[in-house]
This record gives structure tokens, sequence and C-alpha cells, in this order.
């Protein structure tokens, strides 16, 4: 398995948890906590859940802002 991170998730592709973490790193645990926060809104396809780039990115940008923390973490 590769498991260079490249730190780059494109906005138009969709990934799968395997590929989130070979990109940037983030584990399924915290793929989880996202789509519980309201976040993340993945499509199941072929017992594999996809992830939007558009969507991860404004996830992992939002982690910074103390609201969005604040917000994520009262779910």
């Amino acid at each position: 398995m590769n498991t260079r991170r490249d730190g780059y998730i494109d906005e138009r592709r969709m990934y799968t948890a395997d590929g989130i973490n070979a990109a940037v790193g983030l584990s399924v645990k915290a793929l989880d906590e996202g789509r519980q926060g309201g976040w993340l809104h993945p499509v199941s396809l072929g017992n594999r859940l996809w992830y939007s780039g558009e969507e991860l990115i404004k996830w992992i940008q939002a982690a910074g802002r103390p609201a969005a923390r604040r917000q994520s973490m009262e779910v």
C-alpha cells in the first residue's frame, strides 16, 4: 500500500476513506466525526462511502475557526 501523503484534495473529485487517508492522513474516526457534525455527506456506492472533495476542503477549512469547532463538538 502506498503511504505517501501529498496533502492535496481536489475539490472536483470524490474520495474513499482510504484515498483521504493516503492524501492527507485523515482517519476513519475523523471522517465519522465530520459526518456526525453535519459537515460531510458521503454517497454510498459499491460498499464504500465516497466523499466530495469540495465538502472535505470546506470541513478542513472550517476546523480552524473557533465557532465551527464548537458547533461540531456539540453534536
